[in-house]
């Protein structure tokens, strides 16, 4: 996620797209910190394509290139088959400067969570949590730097699920999303 919440990598892929594509967003302060030039992209210099469901919303917190009102769930579908349309572009090396980005950020988290100094760093109990939590574990925290530091640091195993409240902020969101997702998938763990 990008903002002064966000992650290093994603910072800098939002500072360095020509084109952002944005659903159902309401652009929160904290996820992209319109006021702090160092996590947000330079509007204008970046053309933004919003699509919510709340016309509101549209050109509220950043100039859109375009703008449209509708419900994602049928919008992202219309955009997937917009973009099998045309030509494919040769990014076949995306998913390894992704996960590099990632995996630079989440190690030098992992880094501070080995350390056995009191008081324990947040990033010691995200380890600790990782080295025990199931493969297919699902995490669900709740508002203020729960959601934050784990959406920064906790390296997610492969068969895991991160639910966030996400620009609601939401207190009491997590206990209610961990029920929430054991009723959806029975068979899975955490």
């Amino acid at each position: 996620m990008p903002g002064f919440w966000g992650t290093e990598h994603a910072n800098e892929y939002v500072r360095e797209a020509d084109v952002v594509l944005a659903l159902a967003t309401r652009f929160a302060e904290t996820d992209f910190s319109s006021w702090d030039e160092r996590f947000t992209w330079p509007v204008p210099g970046t053309d933004l394509i919003h699509v919510d469901i709340d016309s509101a919303e549209i050109g509220r917190s950043f100039p859109v290139a375009l703008g449209a009102v509708a419900d994602v769930a049928v919008a992202a579908g219309q955009l997937v088959e917009a973009a099998e349309a045309v030509p494919r572009r040769d990014l076949s090396d995306l998913a390894e400067r992704v996960a590099g980005g990632a995996g630079r950020g989440l190690g030098r988290m992992a880094a501070r969570g080995g350390s056995l100094d009191f008081p324990l760093r947040p990033e010691r109990i995200l380890e600790d949590v990782r080295t025990v939590a199931p493969a297919d574990a699902s995490s669900s925290p709740t508002s203020g730097w729960n959601k934050n530091g784990v959406a920064q640091g906790y390296r997610l195993p492969a068969e895991g699920v991160f639910l966030t409240p996400g620009g609601l902020a939401t207190m009491g969101f997590g206990p209610a999303a961990a029920v929430g997702v054991k009723y959806a998938a029975r068979d899975q763990r955490g």
